[in-house]
Parts: C-alpha cells; sequence; structure tokens
C-alpha cells in the first residue's frame, strides 16, 4: 500500500506501509528495488533481523529505529522506518 501526501509548499510525500512478516527473502526483493526513486519514507512492519542483529535496509534510506530497540535485550524489532537520504533531517529531534 502506498500513500501520497501533499504538502504545504506544493511538493508532496510518498510513503510505503508493508509488512515483510520477517522474511529474509521478501525484505531482499524490497531493497533491491529502486525505492528511492518512488518514495520518500517506507514504514515497514516485522523487518528481517539478520543473526548478528542489523537490519538490512534499501539503498538511499536511512533507518530510524528508538534507541532503545538497539539494545538485543529489549526485545526484537516490530517495525522500522526508513526515511530517504533526500529528505533533509537536520532539524529532527528525539
Amino acid at each position: 500500500m502506498s500513500n501520497k501526501t501533499d504538502m504545504s509548499n506544493g511538493k508532496c510525500v510518498s510513503i510505503l506501509e508493508i509488512n515483510l512478516g520477517k522474511s529474509r527473502d521478501v525484505q531482499n526483493e524490497l531493497i533491491n528495488q529502486k525505492l528511492s526513486d518512488q518514495y520518500n519514507i517506507i514504514l515497514a512492519q516485522e523487518p528481517y533481523v539478520h543473526p548478528l542483529g542489523h537490519i538490512p535496509t534499501p539503498s538511499n534510506f536511512r533507518p530510524i529505529i528508538p534507541e532503545t530497540r538497539r539494545d538485543a535485550e529489549k526485545g526484537s524489532v516490530r517495525s522500522i522506518i526508513w526515511v530517504s537520504t533526500k529528505l533533509n533531517t537536520a532539524n529532527w529531534e528525539p
């Protein structure tokens, strides 16, 4: 499912919402697409987490995960937000 939101400055933000079902194959298929040409933000539920703890991320996107979820003792990651590197994140606050 995708969604385009019209911003007040005349620009659009394109969002992809997807449930990956913790499937490495589904996630690899997704990240091997040229997503940055179509979407600015990807909201993924149940991402695949590599046994070493990292989450494969599409090219030209940065992962946004709460700091508490980076700690393996806090439990598994249930969702992740990938934000295009085209979007300015310099003024973000936690």
